[in-house]
């Protein structure tokens, strides 16, 4: 009997900080692992203003044009029934 590896994705955990109208370097790209289709990606809670993020690569790029305290969001990827989880720390100063 084989037993299929769990969906994953790499990093599990990341730490981004940015500043109030300065651009943010992109996230760390996510590798997903054990999919049985290419995922989407989704983000909960929201980003602050002016972030996005990009749903087929679970990357997070933009200008952020609020401040917001260090908060940890989750990456969630998913495909079909399968889903995993990563979180990304975020904190944007003001200027």
């Amino acid at each position: 009997m084989t037993v299929a590896a769990a969906p994953s994705l790499a990093p599990t955990s990341q730490t981004v900080s940015g500043q109030v109208n300065a651009a943010l370097t992109a996230t760390s790209a996510i590798s997903a692992s054990n999919f049985t289709g290419a995922p989407t990606y989704s983000i909960s809670p929201a980003l602050p203003a002016g972030l996005s993020l990009n749903t087929g690569t679970g990357e997070i790029s933009g200008t952020p044009t609020a401040s917001q305290s260090a908060t940890t969001h989750t990456l969630t990827a998913t495909s079909g029934a399968q889903t995993a989880t990563a979180s990304i720390s975020l904190t944007v100063a003001a200027q």
